[in-house]
């Protein structure tokens, strides 16, 4: 049996037509041979009835005031890909093929209980093997699995699998089933060397390594979900992004190994990763690492990952994208970090700005600490309107070329930046929103991307 794992995101469920042509895509496979798995997103993106964050604000817009537990939110979201599953099996059974909707749980996908967020933990392929061998095509609502059960449990909770889970679930199974190749359809023709809406002559990149798609995805590219490159990576599984709408072969995602001896040797892709929040916060050079270190692990337990860490010896920065800066000013607001050497100790309070009340209580509180200890505000500057822009290279011996190259073009097109950074497979400016597609263009150029 030739198992092949075909995932449609939600842009490709979004009306009747383009069901129709994910449903062929589907067909197709089945007269090559393969033994479809398809796996589903939500349909569509809101407002749109039954997209995720449409969902989602069935519940926020109860109460907005009160907090939505994590549990029930995980409920809720996973019904959209339940629902697009329904539709896709129907549908398949109007064109004659034989079809069955599963949720993740029916599945066999079993979860970390990280609401939001789980990991798969492992996948029982029994039932779902058994569906194929009967000559079912399963339809598996992506996105999510379940936890297993704890008595007095019955059953796990649903849980869900973050942003682009069914990237993950797609190749999660088809690491599981042993399937020959995993195709992950979206509305574009594959991977591409920019953004296509902002450079008009990005090309598709007809092969690429896991580690050049996974750093993209990292630097803002929306390819695949980074865990799912991770999987693939782990078991050696091509990934396929293919067009919807269209026959085009898309883009390979192979071992590096797979490559040619040019593109072994090339720049790749320009990515840039908007809506940015870049943070400043001064502190005494004597007490920068206890207070850094204390920053990174508040940041640790909320899960944000930070960019461009800098080394100043008496100011911490770094970036989160917007998404999460609300929640890191949350976190910073008033807080208290103490630093203590022995003798009298310093007490750190952060304040954002956000929150004058919190914070001004927050300090009358420790004001009555009097000479016991001492207070020093540390007052975060924050920067919203900014994008990391990056060139991705499939080799680091690479580096030093691009970096000099990235600041020539900016200082000719007359592009200021705030930060540089680099990584094995990327160099990356930080600069304002207003500047991010001239800079995209100018470097897209500049490597001559659009002849690749």
């Amino acid at each position: 049996m030739k198992i092949i794992v075909q995932k449609f995101g939600g842009t490709s469920l979004a009306d009747q037509n383009m069901r129709i042509m994910a449903a062929r895509k589907v067909i197709e496979a089945l007269y090559r041979g393969f033994s479809p798995v398809m796996v589903v997103s939500a349909m569509g993106r809101s407002p749109q009835p039954y997209a995720t964050d449409t969902l989602l604000a069935l519940l926020q817009n109860i109460a907005p005031e009160v907090e939505v537990e994590p549990r029930e939110k995980d409920l809720i979201i996973a019904c959209g890909e339940i629902i697009s599953a329904a539709v896709m099996a129907q549908l398949l059974k109007t064109m004659g093929i034989k079809a069955i909707a599963l949720t993740g749980a029916q599945a066999g996908i079993i979860t970390t209980a990280d609401y939001g967020n789980a990991r798969i933990l492992r996948i029982n392929t029994e039932y779902i093997l058994y569906v194929l061998k009967q000559g079912y095509v399963p339809v598996v609502a992506g996105f999510q699995g379940a936890t297993q059960a704890v008595p007095p449990q019955v059953h796990g909770d649903i849980t869900t699998l973050g942003r682009g889970g069914s990237d993950t679930t797609a190749t999660a199974l088809g690491a599981a089933l042993g399937a020959e190749r995993v195709e992950i359809y979206t509305d574009v023709d594959g991977v591409m060397t920019a953004d296509p809406s902002i450079v008009n002559e990005a090309k598709v990149l007809p092969r690429l390594s896991y580690e050049e798609v996974s750093e993209m995805t990292h630097q803002g590219a929306r390819v695949v979900h980074p865990r799912a490159i991770e999987i693939a990576m782990e078991h050696k599984l091509d990934l396929w992004v293919k067009n919807t709408k269209s026959d085009l072969p898309g883009s390979r995602i192979t071992s590096y190994e797979e490559l040619s001896f040019e593109e072994k040797e090339r720049i790749t892709a320009i990515t840039n990763l908007g809506s940015i929040g870049y943070l400043h916060i001064g502190v005494q050079e004597e007490d920068k690492p206890y207070v850094e270190v204390e920053l990174y692990k508040m940041l640790g337990k909320l899960k944000v990952n930070a960019y461009l860490a800098s080394m100043s010896s008496d100011r911490i920065t770094f970036a989160v994208t917007r998404q999460n800066l609300w929640r890191v000013r949350r976190l910073l607001d008033s807080v208290v970090v103490p630093v203590w050497k022995g003798g009298k100790p310093r007490l750190y309070l952060f304040d954002t700005a956000s929150d004058r009340v919190s914070f001004l209580i927050q300090k009358e509180e420790l004001s009555k600490l009097g000479d016991s200890a001492e207070v020093e505000v540390l007052p975060v500057e924050i920067m919203e309107n900014t994008s990391l822009v990056s060139v991705i290279f499939s080799h680091p011996s690479l580096l030093q070329k691009v970096i000099v190259r990235m600041l020539a073009v900016l200082n000719r097109e007359e592009i200021p930046f705030i930060q540089i950074a680099d990584s094995r497979l990327s160099a990356s400016v930080l600069l304002s929103d207003s500047d991010t597609a001239r800079a995209v263009r100018a470097l897209h150029k500049e490597f001559a991307l659009n002849r690749s």
